[in-house]
């Protein structure tokens, strides 16, 4: 392949961050968002959308993180693509769709592995058959 890409996966002590991990069987990630060479964690996040976080603001704001290195042909245009991504909404409707399975996500609005997993095909290495809205933290955690 070409070069790598870091995802970092988090979790809180937060009610969303516990209810997140209740939905997937407990897993031990609630949330993820890539890192960049500079740095800098661009993540959807309730609330905020999508936004670039300092990687040290971003691991305070967690109780635990791991970064995970995902081998891509074009490292760069997942970050590009995400950066392109700053300001958009973030997608309820994809956390809804995935406890109801039903497809309720939003075009331009992400939830945060929507977002890190389009960004790795973006970057051409699609993990998943299904649509990146009905990916889990959990599934992508798992698939490295």
């Amino acid at each position: 392949m070409g070069a790598d890409v870091g995802v970092v996966y988090s979790r809180s002590r937060t009610v969303g961050g516990w209810l997140i991990r209740a939905s997937s069987w407990w897993d031990q990630w609630s949330h993820c968002g890539l890192l960049t060479d500079d740095g800098t964690v661009i993540e959807a996040r309730a609330f905020a959308g999508v936004v670039e976080t300092p990687l040290e603001e971003f691991t305070d704001r967690y109780s635990a993180h791991a970064v995970v290195r995902v081998d891509v042909p074009e490292p760069a245009a997942a970050i590009a693509w995400a950066r392109e991504q700053i300001g958009s909404g973030y997608d309820y409707g994809a956390i809804a769709g995935i406890v109801l399975r039903e497809p309720l996500d939003k075009p331009r609005r992400w939830q945060c592995v929507e977002l890190v997993e389009t960004a790795l095909r973006m970057a051409g290495r699609p993990r998943f058959r299904r649509p990146e809205h009905r990916i889990t933290v959990a599934q992508s955690y798992m698939v490295r």
